[in-house]
């Protein structure tokens, strides 16, 4: 008989959707603080809702069935523990035992449990008590609400007195310095007995000297210090941003100056410079060295045709100034680099005497062997200062990239 079966309990289930109750109780009291009583209206009818079917359903009412799968349902959307939830109670709801158990007459389930209670198998002793039970769960519930009501009533009032009585905050203004008084004498009146009064002496008031500005800061990352006003004249020296510069004189058309940064002296352009003092305060120098004599005509000599099966070497002075190269060998003759730039020359193969010569350097001289290049190919001779050249010569392997001197 269906009527022998044994009810499955509700008992889980209705403590969940008392939980509701609970939940969206604070949460209803909580949204009356704010802009918005319509979402307080909405929490409060869920929350009855959900205290209501907890109570039908412990009385396997069919009204609590529905309204347990509707909110079942709408707890869904609550990810994760109201999908997991949610879908366990619907389960448990649609079950065979549970639908038997809710479409039962009320007459149906007092036989029952009577039947069950002559038998001995069951005690009716919680299921006269249940409404008890019910209630009990209930007034649990809702005295955890109201505790939760009066607290969150208890902290709004803290926050309006805080917000009704704020504590001032004064900020703290500078008090400006009152000038030093000048000490006045006092008056001495002259009495027959008196004795002459000491005025103290004033102490004088430090004053912090502020440091002097530098004459021009150099304004580029890298700059060449040369040994006239113009770049017809030799680099000697090189300045790098930052540095300060003291200017001594300018020349008529005040475009260069006279300067000395640290330890060197020379002929700056002023673009490269920012400049703290007027170059009209500057003296105009009057000694000026003549610009360097080219040692080649102005006219482009006409390249000379390099020798049968010639040696092949790129010159590659990396040094801030000229280069001179005097070859004596198979071949004589003189060549002179830039600064910072390559030059290819071909000359006849063998043991070559040089003399190499730059400016503010000491000359260097020694005995070097140049090879056919059809033998070992091209020559990378470099001139530097402390770090040599990175990576492999790749200097042209064809004749006609070179010229002989």
């Amino acid at each position: 008989m269906i009527m022998a079966a044994r009810r499955p309990s509700m008992k889980l289930v209705a403590l969940w959707f008392g939980l509701w109750t609970f939940i969206l109780g604070i949460a209803a009291y909580a949204a009356l603080n704010t802009d918005l009583p319509g979402v307080a209206a909405v929490f409060a009818v869920i929350a009855v809702l959900a205290g209501a079917v907890a109570y039908g359903l412990l009385r396997y009412n069919k009204w609590a069935r529905r309204g347990a799968l509707l909110l079942s349902i709408l707890g869904l959307f609550w990810f994760p523990i109201g999908t997991v939830i949610g879908a366990v109670v619907i389960w448990q709801l649609y079950k065979k035992k549970s639908t038997l158990a809710f479409n039962a007459t009320e007459e149906e389930r007092s036989r029952m449990a009577r039947a069950k209670a002559a038998k001995g198998k069951v005690s009716t002793w919680p299921r006269d008590y249940q409404p008890h039970i019910a209630a009990s769960f209930i007034a649990v519930f809702l005295l955890l609400g109201l505790d939760g009501i009066l607290w969150s009533q208890w902290q709004a009032s803290i926050a309006r007195v805080e917000t009704a009585t704020p504590i001032a905050r004064v900020a703290a203004t500078p008090t400006p310095r009152s000038p030093t008084p000048t000490p006045i004498p006092p008056t001495l009146t002259r009495k027959p007995t008196s004795t002459p009064t000491h005025t103290p002496t004033p102490r004088p008031t430090s004053t912090s000297t502020p440091t002097p500005l530098p004459d021009a800061v150099v304004d580029v990352e890298v700059g060449n210090l040369r040994a006239g006003p113009g770049t017809e004249y030799d680099v000697i020296g090189q300045v790098k941003k930052g540095d300060n510069v003291t200017v001594f004189t300018r020349n008529s058309v005040s475009n260069w100056v006279k300067v000395q940064v640290s330890s060197q002296s020379g002929w700056l352009s002023v673009s490269l410079l920012e400049l703290n003092i007027p170059l009209a305060s500057v003296a105009v120098e009057t000694n000026i060295p003549l610009p360097p004599t080219p040692s080649m005509p102005t006219a482009t000599p006409t390249p000379k045709a390099c020798p049968p099966s010639p040696a092949l070497v790129e010159l590659d002075n990396r040094l801030s100034s000229a280069l001179t190269l005097i070859m004596s060998g198979p071949d004589d003759f003189r060549v002179r680099v830039p600064s910072n730039s390559k030059l290819n020359i071909c000359f006849t193969p063998g043991t070559y005497s040089y003399t190499a010569k730059v400016q503010g350097y000491k000359d260097s001289t020694g005995t070097k062997k140049f090879d056919n290049y059809k033998v070992n190919g091209c020559n990378c001779w470099s001139w530097y200062v402390l770090v040599p050249p990175i990576g492999d010569c790749e200097c042209p392997s064809y004749v006609s990239a070179y010229s002989r001197p």
